[in-house]
């Protein structure tokens, strides 16, 4: 069974498999009842996007401030145009929000598009 949440994908790492318990499942994703039905709160989004951009996200690609001005620099070459990092970041929400149009249910981009602005905020702290 694939967790109709995380998907099967959201949880587990590609690096060292560590798997995390999803919150919907009350376990790993295998071990889960087909009878559990998600519940996709604001608290479990905003978790869930907390666990990703501190745990998850930084292990598979480095600290987000570094892999946000790696972006911006490659962005901001291709264009001829700066780019900052607090521009990366809403524009990777941006393109969450574009999913989002299309497919409303999909919940990773919701979670997803959290993390960006949540990250953005913390980078313009830093970036002033």
């Amino acid at each position: 069974m694939t967790c109709p949440t995380c998907h099967g994908n959201q949880y587990t790492t590609k690096t060292d498999n560590l798997v995390i318990t999803c919150p919907d499942c009350a376990g790993p994703m295998e071990d889960a009842p087909d009878s559990v039905a998600p519940r996709f709160t604001r608290t479990h989004i905003l978790d869930t996007a907390a666990e990703l951009t501190y745990k998850t996200r930084d292990k598979e690609y480095g600290s987000a401030s570094q892999s946000f001005k790696d972006i911006a620099d490659l962005w901001s070459s291709y264009l001829d145009h700066t780019v900052c990092v607090v521009d990366v970041a809403i524009m990777m929400n941006l393109l969450k929000v574009a999913r989002l149009k299309r497919n409303p249910q999909h919940r990773d981009s919701w979670i997803d598009g959290c993390g960006y602005l949540a990250l953005g905020g913390e980078l313009s702290e830093s970036s002033e």
